[in-house]
């Protein structure tokens, strides 16, 4: 009775609510991308308004804007100069011309005294891939465009913007059922400053933000064995520092992972260290030196990396993985990660092996055979080559003659950010190379726009697919805003305080954890950009939700018909400033939204949002009768002990059907 009672309910709750419900219907969203805005005056030939080498990501956003059904391209400007545009192409086959595709037809209208031209973004586009390549004749291709540029001499130009319509309701899709990588986790690197935490009267207060706030499970280590520090003695190998971040971890119920990486800083008077003073290419740098024999002293090397892991032991630090260079492309060119020069030659090892310098491969299995031997079934993983940059191209140097010679010698390749492209091509070109045999994780990368880098970080999932993400500088002195916990000094009472990028971290890291697997998403409508994970027991539902357009969305959920939402908790951070100096003061990080009340959700411009969402399946035989009459003895008590009226009556049983409390 009470079962037909509660049918007859539900029925007349949805007919009053036909009444007092407003239905929201939406027409074709228009949506926009804003390659320039400014002031620009046009002098010579097309001149350049984006150039791929240069800002690889704003020309693969550009060409992914001008290729939406009937785009737009609208230029505003003033002056009386014809105007037209153009795409230019890179060489190819070796070849060295690079062959323009110029058009010119548009219409003209006028806006707030000034002009604008709309091209055909379609036309524009058939125009530049019906044009032969000087180079071998064949047609331009949008995956090799170098630049685009305007022309109009004498012109100023205020405004370049691609503009379409999109149809159908903004929103979220998710496929529950089509799952991806599985996360192993989220961390940061703790050396150089990192030890002044030590010091610091608000040590613990830190370890709380690191394994609290953020939930870090993962800790990369610097190998210090025989490296000469500040004093010119060795540095401590009994790892204070590193243990009290461990141990801080252990405390707070994280189980951590460590990864201990070689910067290759070996005191350079050891028996296997040796200089190259100058190699065919140019270049200085130390690599290994020869036996009597004449070959590269790799087991020597293997052994010196045996005794590295056992200073680890003996500090209590388990060793997960091990990475025998740190950017080691990067250590023959005698630069850093962006290309300054450096004071002191590092240590090289080459994709192959030649006079002048040794193989990284080479290395790699001969540490690998060392490991085993020494330390049986607890021997930390070797990462396969931890590249400066995240290029398939540059990886496959380093990494085909050690999958060609032992291809089970290693599970993780690893890999940096820097002087990469960074754009949903390279990474799935990543993923296409290695993804299906090989676990990717992304081990360093420091950026002080904060909320660009939570696009990055989006995209790095969705299409490189990685299993884990490392940012560089954990606990770091002041540095532009780059780090993610700035410590003022040494001292035990200098300033500790969190950046931009320890909250947007945290939007992924605190609730995408160790064992979640990442579900198929998809956007209508929307220029926002998202991630989702599902937990191993397949009852949270978690997305991040990046919307760096200047539009505020509401984008409606759906999870399918099997599941539903049960309830829902919001958090955003807001981007109210790009400058770093006063984004403590103006941006609003990880602010507590509230409760999902619908199943459509609010994505301001300018915002990163995290939904954590408990989901339940909607089979409604899962229920049993005898937990479908607890619950209605549960409800009568509640109604008993709490009146309410007859309106919120019929909302509540409106909100059960939708898996939401009222």
């Amino acid at each position: 009775m009470k079962k037909i009672i509660k049918a007859v309910s539900v029925m007349l709750s949805l007919l009053m609510l036909i009444s007092c419900i407003t239905v929201v219907s939406f027409a074709d969203t228009p949506a926009s991308y804003t390659l320039f805005s400014g002031e620009q005056k046009l002098d010579g030939w097309y001149p350049s308004f984006v150039i791929q080498y240069a800002e690889p990501a704003k020309m693969s956003s550009f060409l992914s804007a001008i290729q939406n059904e009937g785009a737009t391209i609208e230029i505003t400007y003033t002056g009386n100069a014809n105007i037209s545009i153009m795409l230019q192409s890179y060489p190819v086959n070796g070849g060295d011309n690079y062959t323009p595709a110029t058009y010119s037809y548009h219409t003209t209208k006028n806006s707030g005294g000034k002009k604008v031209a709309v091209f055909s973004a379609e036309d524009f586009i058939k125009n530049y891939t019906s044009t032969k390549h000087g180079d071998d004749n064949s047609y331009l291709r949008l995956d090799n465009v170098m630049n685009f540029g305007v022309d109009g001499n004498g012109n100023t130009v205020y405004k370049i913007e691609v503009k379409w319509t999109i149809k159908g309701d903004p929103g979220i899709a998710i496929d529950l059922d089509k799952r991806y990588q599985t996360i192993d986790g989220w961390g940061a690197t703790y050396t150089w400053y990192g030890d002044w935490l030590k010091n610091n009267v608000n040590e613990e207060e830190v370890y709380d933000w690191i394994f609290e706030d953020c939930e870090f499970n993962i800790l990369r280590f610097r190998d210090l064995q025989c490296v000469i520090g500040y004093y010119g003695d060795y540095e401590s190998t009994e790892y204070v520092s590193y243990k009290r971040y461990y141990d801080a971890a252990v405390e707070r119920g994280i189980n951590p992972i460590v990864m201990v990486t070689s910067w290759g800083e070996y005191d350079r008077k050891l028996d296997f260290v040796a200089f190259t003073e100058l190699d065919d290419q140019g270049h200085t740098y130390y690599t290994l030196a020869k036996d009597k024999n004449g070959e590269y002293m790799y087991d020597e090397l293997a052994q010196f990396c045996v005794q590295s892991v056992q200073y680890f032991l003996d500090a209590g630090i388990p060793v997960d993985y091990f990475s025998i260079s740190n950017e080691t492309e990067l250590q023959g060119l005698h630069v850093d990660e962006k290309g300054n020069a450096r004071s002191n030659a590092g240590f090289y090892f080459g994709p192959d092996e030649n006079e002048y310098h040794c193989a990284y491969w080479k290395a790699h299995l001969a540490v690998y055979e060392a490991f085993q031997e020494a330390f049986g079934e607890d021997a930390p993983s070797i990462t396969g080559a931890e590249v400066m940059a995240d290029t398939a191209s540059l990886m496959k140097d380093y990494l085909e003659p050690l999958i060609e010679e032992d291809p089970d010698s290693f599970e993780v390749i690893a890999h940096h950010l820097y002087g990469s492209p960074n754009t949903p091509k390279s990474f799935s070109e990543v993923y296409d190379a290695f993804g299906e045999d090989y676990t990717l994780w992304q081990t360093e990368w420091y950026n002080n726009d904060y909320f660009g880098h939570a696009d990055v970080l989006i995209n790095e999932l969705n299409y490189e697919n990685v299993n884990a993400y490392l940012y560089w500088n954990g606990v770091w002195p002041i540095d532009d805003g780059n780090c993610l916990i700035e410590i003022g000094g040494f001292y035990p009472n200098d300033y500790v305080k969190r950046r931009g990028n320890h909250y947007i971290m945290m939007h992924f890291s605190k609730f995408i954890k160790n064992g979640y697997t990442r579900v198929d998403t998809s956007l209508n409508a929307s220029q926002s950009n998202v991630t989702g994970f599902i937990s191993p027991d397949e009852d949270e539902l978690v997305l991040v939700i990046s919307n760096s357009s200047e539009m505020d969305e509401t984008l409606k959920l759906d999870i399918g018909d099997e599941y539903k939402i049960r309830s829902g908790k919001i958090y955003r951070s807001t981007k109210n400033t790009d400058d770093f100096n006063k984004e403590e003061e103006l941006n609003e990080y990880m602010v507590n939204m509230g409760s999902l009340k619908t199943y459509e959700i609010e994505v301001p411009s300018d915002t990163l949002t995290t939904l954590v969402m408990k989901i339940e399946p909607r089979n409604p035989e899962a229920v049993s009768e005898e937990e479908e009459d607890k619950e209605d003895k549960e409800s009568e008590q509640e109604e008993e002990k709490e009146p309410v009226s007859i309106t919120d009556k019929y909302l509540k049983e409106y909100w059960s059907l939708k898996g939401l409390k009222y």
